[in-house]
């Protein structure tokens, strides 16, 4: 029996654990040698994610290519335009990890606003009774979503057993949705304590949450991203961790990481 090849653009381990004893998985990741050219000419299927996405170039070069997977909730380097082109399909896994990211923005949100992890710093180092600066609690704050999608929808539902005022902007309003729709991004951070980002990436998104929307939040403001580093303007942020025009920020992706957290851990 023939056995079909996939075409990983990612390391994805736990997808090749469960596939391999069913296909051949070829690696067409950056770094490594290019798979050759006879592979390239029969393959059908690619495994990507929404990070490393599929160019056009990318499509060009499999002429037999009929579906693109995109593992994960996004595909916004996934050159649509040209799959349509040639009548590819294009998936990903909408909502397949939602509960656990609105979970995730929740650890993150506690952590900032308690400073969990300088606690915990100064509780190993035996100087826990030092600083005993009092921190916030989200009981009663008022949060702000941006993006009102299946992770969106469960943060709103956990900042519910938090007493928490929730507002949200989203590309349209959600009649249906028990929560206050806000017009523009800028508004809502004026308005609320806690903001929350869960949209995904690409162009209509990109450096969504700005220096303008940043000074809008305030210093005593926290900004958690559970979405698409390039969201946020890392250049801004940067800027204002480093002035203390902000204080606390979360993020599970960052477009620069290891330069933004330099920057967290010289502001803090």
């Amino acid at each position: 029996m023939t056995r079909h090849e996939l075409l990983f653009k990612i390391e994805g381990h736990v997808y090749r654990r469960f596939l391999a004893p069913h296909f051949t998985i070829i690696d067409d990741r950056e770094g490594l040698p290019a798979p050759p050219e006879d592979v390239r000419q029969r393959v059908r299927v690619m495994v990507t994610s929404g990070a490393a996405g599929a160019s056009r170039q990318d499509i060009a070069a499999l002429p037999e290519l009929a579906l693109i997977c995109c593992v994960g909730t996004g595909y916004e380097n996934v050159d649509v335009e040209a799959a349509r082109e040639r009548g590819i399909v294009v998936t990903y896994g909408a909502g397949a990890n939602a509960s656990a990211v609105a979970d995730h923005a929740f650890a993150l949100l506690l952590a900032a606003m308690r400073d969990i992890p300088r606690f915990h710093s100064l509780a190993v180092t035996g100087q826990w009774r030092g600083d005993g600066r009092s921190r916030p609690i989200p009981t009663g704050k008022k949060l702000g979503l941006i993006g009102l999608g299946a992770i969106g929808e469960r943060v709103a539902r956990r900042a519910a057993g938090f007493e928490m005022a929730v507002s949200y902007h989203s590309r349209t309003p959600k009649p249906e949705a028990p929560w206050r729709y806000v017009d523009s991004v800028l508004r809502l951070a004026e308005e609320v304590d806690c903001l929350v980002v869960a949209v995904p990436g690409g162009a209509s998104t990109f450096h969504m949450i700005d220096a303008t929307v940043l000074a809008a939040l305030g210093p005593a403001g926290f900004l958690v991203n559970v979405g698409r580093g390039s969201v946020v303007d890392t250049e801004a942020l940067v800027a204002a961790l480093q002035s203390g025009a902000r204080r606390s920020t979360c993020s599970r992706t960052s477009r620069s990481f290891p330069r933004r957290f330099a920057a967290w851990r010289t502001s803090s």
